[in-house]
């Protein structure tokens, strides 16, 4: 995905002059998160608790960019650790989280990473405690590179069985849900 590629540099680049120690653990980072999805490219889907994993490496850069500004809950259900998700699927969700729900310079940015199943679905969101967003919802899908580019991707792989919505949330913030059928690693549902 060079888009996120481009941003974690941009990312990197914006704090290498103020803070060189930061900088240098963002690379190596960034470095872990390349080899690991260079070692699965081949797959279009991994056990939720990889995207996870994958996910962490890519909060630690940011955490290392926004050190006491960013606070990151994760709530998952036991249960779906080993259901497949698409690979890289959470990363743009939370870039965008942090991107366009960032709540300011001097307040701490609130991410909450939610994976349940129902009904049969897989369920993941991504909520954050920014603005919320002004403009219709539904074209913003389809506006932002990471957001269509998701939308392209679910609709590929699970056609019809699958959503992403957009939703304000009362108190100012967006939240993002994905859901998609659940399968399991083995096969199992």
């Amino acid at each position: 995905q060079p888009h996120f590629l481009f941003n974690a540099l941009n990312t990197i680049s914006s704090v290498m002059h103020t803070n060189v120690e930061a900088a240098d653990r963002m690379l190596t980072k960034l470095g872990d998160l390349l080899r690991r999805t260079l070692r699965s490219s081949d797959a279009y889907e991994i056990p939720l608790e990889r995207e996870l994993q994958t996910l962490e490496l890519y909060l630690d850069i940011m955490r290392a960019r926004f050190a006491e500004r960013l606070e990151v809950t994760v709530e998952v259900d036991p249960e779906v650790q080993h259901g497949l998700v698409p690979q890289l699927l959470l990363q743009p969700l939370v870039e965008n989280a942090l991107r366009h729900g960032n709540p300011g310079p001097r307040t701490v940015a609130r991410l909450t990473i939610t994976a349940h199943r129902q009904d049969g679905m897989l369920v993941l969101s991504v909520e954050d405690n920014g603005s919320g967003v002004s403009q219709d919802l539904e074209e913003l899908k389809g506006r932002g590179v990471g957001l269509r580019n998701t939308t392209r991707r679910l609709a590929h792989l699970y056609g019809e069985r699958q959503s992403l919505s957009l939703v304000n949330r009362p108190g100012g913030g967006l939240t993002v849900t994905v859901s998609f059928p659940f399968r399991e690693v083995d096969g199992g549902a």
